[in-house]
Order: structure tokens, then C-alpha cells, then sequence
């Protein structure tokens, strides 16, 4: 998976994460499940299905699900990761580009 042009934006008064997923633009928002961000598990878009190998996921206490459209990238988790905290922080947002974490 290549990452590209990463940056922080708002849509509206919404923080939010672009980049590039192997030529494509991501928009991610702050909304998480945790039990998918507990699992490293990070929502690209519908319009990823196909695109990105679909996950088998096994929630505890439920059956298998087949995601389509997420990755377990480590390194977008950590871009994702650092976006959250970067919203969860009084000065920790700022629009503009961001360095994509090795």
C-alpha cells in the first residue's frame, strides 16, 4: 500500500484526514469503532472495496465479518492513530499537510 499527500482538513467544522492510498484520495473522519480501532483496523471508504484485500474479521463474542473497504496497514493505522490524538488535543489540529509515519 503506498501513502501519498497527507494532510488535515475540516469539512464544515469537521477535522478530518486525506491521503493518498495507492493514487486514490481517502477521506477519513474522527468517528471510530472502537472495537475495529482496538483491532488496528482502519476504514478507507466504500470506495475502496475491491481495491483493498477485504479483512476477516472475528469480533469477540460475534461470528466472522468480512470487511471490505478497511485496511490493517500499520503504517495508516498510525497516521490515522495520530490524527485522532491530534483532534483529541486543544492545539493538536492544524490544517495542512502531515508526515506520513515510517
Amino acid at each position: 500500500m503506498i501513502l501519498s499527500n497527507a494532510s488535515y482538513a475540516r469539512n464544515g467544522h469537521y477535522p478530518m484526514l486525506r491521503v493518498e492510498v495507492d493514487g486514490q484520495v481517502a477521506e477519513l473522519g474522527s468517528e471510530i469503532k472502537p472495537t475495529l480501532y482496538e483491532a488496528g483496523i482502519v476504514f478507507l471508504g466504500p470506495e475502496f472495496a475491491g481495491r483493498v484485500p477485504p479483512i476477516d474479521f472475528h469480533p469477540e463474542g460475534g461470528g466472522p465479518t468480512r470487511l471490505e473497504g478497511f485496511t490493517r496497514e500499520p503504517r495508516m493505522f498510525r497516521l490515522y492513530d495520530q490524527f485522532l490524538r491530534a483532534c483529541n488535543t486543544e492545539d493538536g489540529f492544524v490544517e495542512g499537510p502531515v508526515k506520513i509515519p515510517d
